[in-house]
């Protein structure tokens, strides 16, 4: 039953893929208006592409990083706010966690990844 169910979305799937790859059109031909960016119609006042800080896209990164982590760290807050107790072992991975979080933010702090004007 499985395997006429998997036959059939994969003959669909290719026929559906095939008929797509027939109907469309497609243009070799890009002319310098495609190619060109749009901004709402006017003029652009600078080209399409725009340096991008290096320095935001770091603290972007390590802001995400560290949200991350302490998102993981919500379950043993709702297991101690619950009540359950916690095993030892469980108390020793949370505590060496949040110590390697704290290390790894000082760290950052001491190389002044951290600060916005280098």
């Amino acid at each position: 039953m499985f395997l006429s169910w998997f036959l059939i979305v994969g003959v669909v799937c290719s026929v559906l893929l095939l008929l797509g790859h027939i109907l469309s059109k497609k243009s070799n031909q890009l002319g310098e208006e495609k190619l060109s960016p749009f901004e709402c119609g006017f003029n652009p006042r600078e080209g399409g592409r725009v340096s991008f800080s290096f320095h935001f896209f770091l603290v972007a990164l390590i802001f995400i990083v560290f949200d991350v982590e302490l998102l993981l760290l919500y379950p043993y807050v709702l297991v101690f706010k619950g009540g359950g107790g916690c095993a030892l072992w469980e108390i020793i991975l949370l505590v060496s966690f949040v110590v390697f979080l704290s290390l790894g933010y000082f760290w950052e702090w001491s190389v002044k990844m951290l600060n916005w004007k280098w």
